[in-house]
Parts: structure tokens; C-alpha cells; sequence
């Protein structure tokens, strides 16, 4: 601005290398510098006392050096050493991410090894946590449930871990309400992990005193699939400063946690429904069996008497009545139709089984049709549906089982009688390419 000249003596109030650089060549003549370490302690010293609510000065001293020539060459071999520290201190820094990195990693993997070998839940559970506890130093690892019901956290006996056999001042309630839980609750409402230095210090939660030797506490909600299911409670026993990347390796093997122990939970209820199938499917079996014993018993006895009373001649050695001959064969081919019924049953049974047995042979198709033809289309009485039998001049021998066959007949026209009550019902067949179209 031109208000300087060569006479005017200029001061500044940085104390970084250039200013000292500008004092050592000649264009500034001195400049005025605070102490960072003295101005970082007084701070660090004010922040104390005002976590313990103690009163703050308005103003506090620091420390200021004037430099000059006479003393820059000293403050810039100072600077200069501790510029040379910075590196190292950083190199420090990374070294410690890097490690916490590897522990993350050596910990997630631990997690999957064992993960894909158990899936019993509380065994699972057990070494999961112990994971974690000795790979991060905690001495204790406690987990609870969420029991949306009475909103409650319940305490998961099965799942604690302990190093120092750490024995809680009172017995811990195995059911903690909500509105109680503390800092338990917190992390589970906010879904976001709690972590406390120092439980004896903390501003925001009282100490716990179900567990008096926790002195720096980690809870973790355990999430999976945008549910949570519970918290992870990490304790140690001695202060133990965690840094926001430890917290984060944390909340992720949480979440990790959260999946292999839902994984479990469903292969344990699709065994729980295996067992219930196969339970069902045994007293299905035995039903089975009990119906045919106890039905076919009593129907051998109705087909043997109408059997022999329309044997000519019969046991009562006197003609017997047209009605009743015609009675007598429909009460023999609703018999045999129940017979079929019953059969339909077992086939059905060994078919779910895998063990339906199937014994092929030669059949003569156009008979074979027309026999199953007549007997459904002779046990009709409904007048309105016409009955048609369409078969060509001449049909190539069958290879197949003349009883299964026969039933799968017997159904589809069993079903069109059920399912018709006027027009007709054709049961045709045609033969093309080495096959036999019904």
C-alpha cells in the first residue's frame, strides 16, 4: 500500500518457517510466536475442569517468544527438528490403523469359519462372542434379546463370556424393561452403537450396578435385514480407549453376528418342520394302513355274499327276482368301485414315497379300452349324457401296467360322469409313431 519503506521495521505475528526465513534474509525484523504445546496444554487442562464441572477463567496466559536475528538460526533448528518428528509420529498413526484393520479382518474371518461349521444357535453364540472378546481385549461379553411382547431386553444366559470369571455386584435381571435399560436401551432405540470411556465418569449414564467392575462398556446393536434383534454388551474391566475405527470393526462383526445367528434360527426351524412332516407323514402311513385293514375287511365280506348270491346256482337253491339280481349287481360294482377307493389311497401313499411299483406287460389295447369303457359307462344312470366308445378298426399291442392304467382310466371317466350332465362323453384312442393316444 506504500506505507512501508526501507526505514520501517516489520513485525510479525507468525512464528512458521517462512517468517523465520524472511528474519534469517533480511525482510522482516522480527516476529512474535505462541508456544503450540503450551497453548495445546492450558486447553487440554480447561477441557478437564469442565468435565467435572469445575469454573473456567475468563482469560489464561500463554506463552509468547519474540524472535529476531539474534535467535532465529535456535528457533529454526527447533522447527526444524520438530517438522523431522511429524513423519514419524503419523507413520505411528497408520501403523495402528493398519493393525486394527488386520484384527478386523482375522476376526470377520474367524467369524465365517465358524459360521459355516455350527449351526447349533447357542453354541454359536458362545464362540462368536468369545471372538470378540479375546481378539479386542474385553473381558466380558454379555448379549440380549429384544422381546417386542412386553418390551423387554432379555439377558441370553447361553451366550456370555467372561476372561477374569468377573462376578456382577448383583444378579443381573435376565429380563430388563425398556424404560430401565439405560444405556442398554439407548443403543437399541437409537440403533446406533454406545460407547463409555469410563463408566464412573460418564455424564450421560450412571454406572451399572449389576456389573461394578465394568469401567469401560461397548454396546452394540446386533441388526440384520433393517430389524434389531438385540444389543452386544463389551466390557472391560480397566479403562480402554477405543477409536471410532475400532467402534466401526465392531458394529460390523455385530452385524455379522446378527446374520449367522438368524441363519441358525432358520435352519433350526426348518429341521423343527421337517420333523413335524415326517411325524405327519407317519401317521398318515399308519392311517393308511388302518383304513385298508379295517375297510377292506368288512367289504371282502358285502362283495363275497353278493358274489355268491348271483353264482348260478346259488346257495339258497331258488331263483332269485330280477330286481333283486339287479340290486345285487350294483351293490357288487359299488363294491369294487370302494375296493378301487381304497387302492387309490395306498397308491397315493407309495407314489409320495418313491415306491409305487409299476409291472409292465403285453395288452390288447382295444379290449383293454373297451372293458374299462363298459364298466364305468354301465354303472351310469344318468340319462342325459350320451356314453361313446370311438375306437379304429385295429390297435398295436401296449406295453404298460394293466392296473395302473386301468386307474388312471377309471378316474378321468369317473370324473366326466361326475362333472357331466348332458351331451356325451367319448373315450377314444388313436395310434402314431409308436405311440397310443387316449
Amino acid at each position: 500500500l506504500g506505507l512501508a519503506d526501507d526505514a520501517t521495521q516489520i513485525v510479525g505475528i507468525n512464528g512458521d518457517p517462512l517468517a523465520i526465513a524472511a528474519i534469517i534474509g533480511g525482510s522482516m525484523h522480527a516476529t512474535v510466536e505462541t508456544a503450540a504445546s503450551d497453548f495445546a496444554c492450558h486447553l487440554l487442562q480447561y477441557a478437564c475442569q469442565a468435565s467435572h464441572g469445575e469454573p473456567l477463567p475468563d482469560h489464561f496466559p500463554f506463552t509468547l517468544r519474540l524472535v529476531t536475528a539474534a535467535n532465529a538460526p535456535e528457533v529454526a533448528a527447533e522447527k526444524l527438528v520438530s517438522i523431522a518428528d511429524v513423519p514419524s509420529r503419523l507413520v505411528d498413526v497408520n501403523v495402528r490403523q493398519e493393525q486394527q484393520r488386520l484384527v478386523q479382518m482375522q476376526t470377520s474371518l474367524e467369524l465365517n469359519r465358524r459360521v459355516g461349521s455350527i449351526l447349533d444357535a447357542p453354541q454359536l453364540l458362545r464362540e462368536s462372542a468369545e471372538i470378540i472378546r479375546s481378539r479386542y481385549e474385553f473381558d466380558d461379553v454379555h448379549l440380549y434379546w429384544w422381546r417386542e411382547g412386553d418390551r423387554c431386553l432379555v439377558l441370553d444366559a447361553t451366550a456370555g463370556t467372561q476372561a477374569g470369571g468377573e462376578q456382577p455386584g448383583c444378579a443381573p435381571e435376565a429380563c430388563v424393561p425398556l424404560a430401565a435399560s439405560g444405556a442398554l436401551g439407548n443403543a437399541l432405540v437409537r440403533n446406533q452403537a454406545v460407547y463409555i470411556p469410563d463408566t464412573l465418569a460418564s455424564q450421560r449414564f450412571a454406572p451399572d450396578g449389576a456389573w461394578p467392575h465394568c469401567r469401560s462398556r461397548v454396546i452394540l446393536p446386533i441388526r440384520v435385514g433393517g430389524r434389531t434383534l438385540g444389543v452386544l454388551d463389551l466390557h472391560s474391566h480397566k479403562r480402554n480407549p477405543r477409536s471410532q475405527t475400532v467402534l466401526d470393526a465392531l458394529q460390523s462383526l455385530a452385524d455379522q453376528l446378527g446374520i449367522a445367528v438368524r441363519n441358525a434360527q432358520l435352519y433350526a426351524e426348518a429341521l423343527a418342520a421337517k420333523a413335524e412332516a415326517e411325524r405327519a407323514n407317519q401317521l398318515k402311513s399308519r392311517l393308511l394302513a388302518n383304513v385298508s385293514h379295517d375297510l377292506r375287511t368288512p367289504l371282502n365280506i358285502i362283495l363275497g355274499y353278493s358274489q355268491a348270491a348271483l353264482n348260478d346256482p346259488n346257495p339258497y337253491g331258488a331263483p332269485l327276482p330280477g330286481e333283486l339280481v339287479g340290486d345285487l349287481h350294483h351293490i357288487q360294482r359299488s363294491g369294487q368301485h370302494l375296493g378301487r377307493l381304497i387302492d387309490d389311497l395306498l397308491n397315493l401313499a407309495q407314489a409320495e414315497a418313491g415306491a409305487l411299483e409299476v409291472y409292465p406287460e403285453e395288452i390288447d389295447a382295444a379290449a383293454f379300452l373297451a372293458d374299462v369303457f363298459a364298466a364305468v359307462a354301465g354303472s351310469s344312470r344318468d340319462a342325459g349324457v350320451d356314453w361313446r366308445l370311438q375306437l379304429p378298426a385295429a390297435l398295436p399291442k401296449l406295453w404298460a401296467d394293466p392296473v395302473r392304467l386301468r386307474q388312471v382310466l377309471l378316474n378321468l371317466l369317473s370324473n366326466a360322469a361326475r362333472f357331466t350332465t348332458h351331451g356325451h362323453i367319448t373315450l377314444g384312442a388313436s395310434a402314431a409313431d409308436g405311440e397310443l393316444h387316449i
